[in-house]
């Protein structure tokens, strides 16, 4: 299984059509494959931190624990 599926679901040879708008942009599919990559690895770095703060939670003061029911529920 690939690594950068929603890349090789777009790509079409070495250029990925990226549309912003009304707008179309090629960009290398190598270059988009880099983004997906990088952007797996940083949603699998805060799943670990919500954990990690999940497991904090009840060692935490009120206003700690507040602020943290805030910060997690500002993601989409």
């Amino acid at each position: 299984m690939s690594d950068t599926p929603r890349t090789d679901a777009e790509s079409n040879g070495p250029y990925s059509m990226i549309l912003k708008g009304n707008t179309h942009t090629l960009v290398q599919s190598d270059f988009a494959c880099q983004l997906e990559r990088e952007l797996n690895a940083a949603n699998e770095r805060v799943k670990r931190l919500e954990e990690a703060g999940d497991a904090m939670y009840h060692y935490c003061d009120a206003a700690s624990r507040f602020g943290w029911k805030q910060a997690k529920e500002t993601q989409p």
